[in-house]
């Protein structure tokens, strides 16, 4: 699946216009020991909206979760950008075992997803792009599913 979204970010990096960008992101949670680390590209669909995808890893719940995640949204501005989205993310991790027998290790696959309103300020340096950025995590699972993330992601303009 990581390979399929690789491949979409590549082709869609070639088709779009304007100031498209490549970017690696880091997330912490304000309270626990949650967080995100993200490589993917932003796209501009039109003059004022971007979308971007990603691969993610999410530590959720003690795991780490290997996912995902693609958003939507408007951006103002121009050197300094104001930008607001949507977004949603899938992800897996495999919690393994070693049985009492101690022969073969016994994995089983847990998934998790979720949604997200993002809110982040960019500033432009030459191809270079700095933002600070903020996400509001609702997964579905039961729980603890709700996370305020906060981070910083540094891209390079295509």
């Amino acid at each position: 699946m990581k390979i399929l979204v690789v491949l979409i970010i590549l082709f869609l990096s070639t088709i779009v216009r304007g100031e498209d960008i490549v970017y690696a992101g880091l997330m912490k949670e304000e309270i626990n020991q949650s967080g995100v680390a993200e490589i993917g590209a932003r796209v501009n669909v039109s003059e004022h909206v971007l979308s971007s995808f990603s691969l993610m890893w999410f530590a959720h719940e003690d795991n780490v979760y290997d996912g995902v995640n693609a958003s939507i949204g408007v951006a103002l501005g121009s050197d300094l950008k104001l930008y607001t989205g949507l977004g949603g993310f899938v992800g897996e991790y495999e919690a393994c075992s070693i049985p009492e027998d101690g022969y073969e290790e016994e994995c089983e696959s847990h998934y998790t997803g979720g949604l997200y309103p993002e809110l982040a300020l960019q500033m432009s340096i030459y191809k270079f792009r700095l933002a600070t950025y903020a996400r509001y995590y609702r997964t579905f699972d039961a729980g603890n599913n709700e996370y305020r993330m906060f981070g910083i992601f540094i891209g390079y303009e295509l």
